[in-house]
């Protein structure tokens, strides 16, 4: 579970707030997505979920262990992919202790849930983008989380990838795990969420069902002809009519 009660940040040193008043609630085993266009605020109040970044007003109540993905990730020194994941066991291993068998093994896991285990003897730093994006949400998975959250996991991705990791997304439904996802693709939030988070001008913004999501509401968004497409009386589609 996940709850935000008013939220409000500003950066350091400005007094300009990059979003205010957000309060929203995901129960527990749901999908949440967050969109909105680039300057939205979208990451920051990813960050603010995950208590990286403390709001100037309002709290965060959330269930632990918490499993992050960012969209990217910079290690101070090289390490393999198996290590890379063995990181998200940290508050298991502690911090003078070195990761048991079991450890490695549920990482191995992991990556066998993204299909990466042919990665995980090589070196983090020079896999693709995509690639890396892949190991970071095997990562998140190793903590054994209630709650995920993914900074624009598929931001990376080619269409395959970006299918195979909103189906591991939809999946934590059937483990209990929250996830909480922020994309620039609405088709996302459509196919994946239960609910939706519409990061519009502040202060405004709009929560619910992904039904809140209306051709009207998505082309005021992002200003431009935007409808959802339906074939067999199924909504599968939000495309852009561009002028």
């Amino acid at each position: 579970m996940l709850k935000a009660d008013d939220l409000a940040y500003a950066y350091p040193y400005t007094d300009t707030l990059v979003f205010e008043g957000i309060s929203f609630e995901v129960p527990q085993g749901e999908v949440c997505a967050i969109i909105g266009k680039n300057g939205s605020g979208k990451t920051t109040l990813i960050k603010c979920l995950t208590g990286i970044f403390t709001p100037q007003r309002g709290h965060v109540d959330i269930v632990s262990p918490i499993g992050y993905v960012p969209q990217k990730v910079n290690f101070v020194y090289d390490m393999t992919v198996l290590d890379a994941i063995v990181m998200g066991r940290y508050q298991y291993i502690g911090a003078f202790s070195l990761p048991k068998k079991s450890d490695y093994a549920i990482a191995r896991a992991c990556a066998g849930q993204l299909n990466i285990t042919e990665l995980l003897e090589k070196n983090f730093s020079k896999l693709s983008g995509g690639q890396q994006q892949l190991v970071m949400v095997a990562r998140a998975l190793a903590v054994e989380p209630q709650c995920i959250i993914f900074d624009e996991p598929c931001s990376a991705l080619d269409y395959g990838n970006q299918n195979h990791i909103l189906s591991i997304i939809s999946a934590l439904k059937e483990k209990q795990i929250t996830a909480i996802f922020s994309t620039h693709d609405p088709n996302h939030a459509l196919h994946t969420a239960d609910k939706v988070l519409i990061m519009q001008q502040r202060p405004d913004y709009l929560f619910g069902p992904t039904r809140v999501m209306t051709d009207q509401v998505l082309t005021g968004l992002y200003g431009m002809n935007l409808q959802k497409v339906k074939v067999n009386d199924r909504v599968t589609s939000v495309v852009a009519l561009f002028d």
